[in-house]
């Protein structure tokens, strides 16, 4: 039995029994050979950080049935009631690991205390004994001075993240805003630039935490909002605020990517913004910080994105619904045709194109028609504004495809010529019968409008997001309940709205356009039907 087995002496024995050596391990989880081999030896413990990790590699290269039979028997020589619980390798492996690793700290010698005044050997002893439990950083941890080079450091390090092959288990970029997205060290420039990186960073697999407080001004947060739009709709962005701005945290800033690099920011002065750091990148330093953020994010922090997986349908149909039969101005930014813009009997003949069981159908016409009840219901005492992309025309009338949104995702759908007329003509009905409602036709070349990120934002109450994924990717839907972010969306759009020129948004003029795409439909459809006779 391994009653009182240590750390060190258990993962020599699973390395042993799986054939790997120390210096494969240190490769696998990123860390210095000779770390492994204190571990080994027993002069070192490592953090808790670094189990997974390890347990991640061990089970990784736990391929044949005599490998597991192996484990398996280690396993049922350990000193515990888990036999029935632990039911796969790669939990007979943790809890080995944690039991040794507790043994390992349960069972260290007690050093004699020395007194405080004692002198000579003794003081020089008890300063031996206290550099045992100190780590020496490296040669590039550093401490930085100035905007420049801070701001420098965090582009290498995300650089790093986007060259990266992580085999972490917490493959997640950790960003602090709790300096009002500061302007003397975020330029628009810089700003844009920071952007482009994690979206790099995203691209390559990772995932990106923020946490920001949420007593900033609603500019402030406009301005937080217009550079996470792109990122967010990659659906791999989390979004926290402090519960609490404690005076201790609020002027200091943290960038920390596991397993390469952390910044920890602060200001050097009252009236200052971040102007010195300590850049490290010495393992466990990093790791230190990479728990600091994950403790304030489970008891300092709230969430404030709620993603909806493929299973999550009928919970993200119900809270859209809900959300949009509840009175308040309703604002549409997409560049698709909204759902609510199709009349009811050309969007069920649409629905039946599509691959949807019976079921998934009759669920997309009761969601449709519940937000289309919500839609006309507010239109008669709210403003309802849609700012649409001129592309959706050139789908609708040149391509004959609409992207139909349903039950399941979003599904594209070719129509036809006479469905196009009826659709535009739904439209025109819609303007000139609700004064409240209004629409924008824009092009790409106006500044600051972002494509393909629909948007419905829901006075005080709401945003959703839903973002159709080429492909087999799963779409990306979410939403977003705080009030002082709706609040802070709600504006957004009002400026977007309000950087449009007015010749197209004018009421008068969009009906203008409409019209003479139908004229054009209806000279397509007179052809068709020429050719047909002759």
């Amino acid at each position: 039995m391994y009653t009182n087995i240590t750390f060190g002496e258990c993962l020599k024995l699973l390395l042993t029994t799986l054939n790997l050596k120390m210096s494969q391990l240190a490769k696998a989880i990123n860390v210095d050979s000779s770390l492994v081999n204190r571990w080994v030896n027993g002069k070192r413990l490592p953090s808790a950080a670094y189990i997974g990790d390890i347990v991640e590699y061990l089970a990784k290269n736990t391929v044949t049935p005599l490998q597991d039979k192996l484990i398996n028997e280690i396993f049922l020589n350990f000193d515990n009631d888990t036999n029935d619980s632990c039911s796969c390798s790669k939990e007979k492996l943790l809890f080995m690991l944690h039991l040794a690793l507790d043994n390992s700290k349960n069972g260290k010698p007690v050093k004699k205390e020395i007194p405080e005044n004692s002198s000579g050997d003794n003081a020089i002893k008890k300063e031996e004994a206290d550099f045992l439990h100190s780590i020496s950083l490296s040669s590039n941890d550093k401490l930085l001075y100035g905007i420049r080079c801070i701001y420098s450091t965090l582009v290498t390090l995300l650089d790093g993240a986007a060259e990266y092959q992580s085999r972490s288990t917490d493959k997640t970029i950790y960003l602090t805003f709790l300096n009002s997205l500061d302007k003397t060290f975020f330029t628009e420039q810089k700003l844009a630039q920071f952007q482009d990186k994690l979206l790099k960073a995203v691209n390559r697999n990772w995932q990106v935490t923020f946490l920001f407080r949420l007593d900033f001004s609603i500019d402030t947060i406009i301005r937080f909002i217009h550079f996470l739009l792109p990122l967010i709709k990659t659906g791999k962005v989390n979004l926290y605020y402090l519960k609490n701005s404690e005076t201790f945290s609020i002027r200091k800033e943290l960038y920390i990517v596991p397993a390469i690099g952390a910044l920890s920011c602060f200001p050097t002065d009252i009236s200052s913004g971040i102007s010195s750091a300590f850049y490290l990148k010495n393992t466990s330093a990093v790791s230190i910080l990479h728990n600091y953020v994950k403790l304030l994010l489970r008891n300092n922090a709230n969430n404030l994105i709620n993603y909806y997986k493929e299973e999550m349908n009928e919970s993200y149909f119900l809270n859209l619904a809900e959300t949009s039969e509840r009175p308040g101005e309703q604002l549409y930014y997409n560049s698709n045709f909204i759902n609510l813009l199709i009349p009811a009997e050309i969007y069920e003949k649409l629905l039946d194109k599509t691959d949807l069981t019976a079921y998934e159908k009759s669920l997309s016409l009761r969601y449709y028609q519940k937000q289309l009840n919500g839609f006309y219901k507010n239109l008669k005492r709210y403003n309802s504004k849609t700012i649409y992309f001129s592309t959706f025309l050139d789908q609708l009338c040149e391509d004959k495809i609409l992207y139909l949104y349903t039950y399941t995702g979003i599904k594209i759908v070719s129509t036809d010529t006479s469905n196009a007329i009826d659709c535009l003509e739904y439209v025109i009905g819609v303007i000139k019968e609700y004064d409240n409602y209004s629409i924008a036709i824009v092009y790409n070349s106006i500044d600051d409008l972002i494509t393909n990120t629909p948007l419905f934002i829901k006075e005080r109450t709401a945003v959703f997001l839903h973002v159709y994924k080429w492909g087999k990717a799963e779409d990306v839907r979410l939403s977003i309940n705080d009030p002082v972010i709706v609040k802070a969306f709600t504006e957004y759009f009002d400026l977007l709205w309000n950087k449009i020129p007015l010749f197209n948004k004018d009421k008068q003029e969009v009906i203008l356009i409409l019209e003479n795409r139908i004229r054009i439909l209806r000279n397509e459809l007179s052809e068709q039907r020429n050719d047909m006779i002759s």
